[in-house]
């Protein structure tokens, strides 16, 4: 990891969050001299991008000049180019200096968002014994808990393209699923 790299990275203007984000990663893997070499799976199961969307960043930022990919027999080796963005503290945000008495106090430019809170929750995998105890408190009972925690794990706990964000509402949607295919069975399936 390079500290200088994702601070060159940061500072980067880049149009597109996603390509944004994947030269965080690649400045976050980069040795001293910005080459990095992360598998394309890392890349996207680390930023949480579909492949195609890290193919697409990568390609972006090759156009662009700020990574250079060579293709080697079996890895990419992706350099990042040294920037002129000036990534030391820019004249604009130079401490302002604040007088309290006597004593100049400098105060360092602030994030406002340090600190900060989001009232989401970060997604948790759900255990077998949380699907079942969940599925029983309905109605009818959702007893598939082994099935569902398999197929959501080999999925890498996705809907669609989109990160998992409630497994409780994904039990419900199967629940709902198997009410629509269980159909009564009638007198003529057994011949009567």
């Amino acid at each position: 990891m390079s500290i200088h790299y994702i601070s060159q990275a940061w500072k980067t203007p880049v149009a597109d969050a996603k390509a944004k984000l994947v030269l965080l990663k690649l400045a976050d893997n980069a040795n001293d001299e910005g080459v990095a070499w992360p598998h394309i799976e890392t890349i996207a199961s680390e930023t949480g991008l579909a492949r195609s969307s890290v193919f697409k960043a990568l390609n972006a930022l090759e156009e662009s000049g700020i990574v250079e990919r060579h293709r080697g027999r079996n890895e990419v080796i992706y350099t990042i180019q040294k920037s002129v963005v000036e990534t030391s503290r820019s004249p604009q945000r130079r401490p302002l200096e604040v007088r309290t008495g006597d004593l100049p106090y400098i105060k360092e430019p602030s994030i406002e968002h340090i600190g900060t809170t989001s009232n989401q929750k970060r997604f948790k995998k759900p255990s077998v014994a949380d699907v079942l105890a969940y599925g029983s408190s309905l109605t009818p009972k959702f007893l598939k808990a082994q099935q569902f925690i398999d197929y959501y794990e080999s999925k890498g706990w996705v809907v669609g393209k989109a990160p998992m964000k409630c497994w409780k509402s994904a039990v419900r949607t199967w629940q709902a699923r198997d009410k629509q295919t269980i159909k009564p069975q009638t007198s003529d399936q057994f011949g009567i």
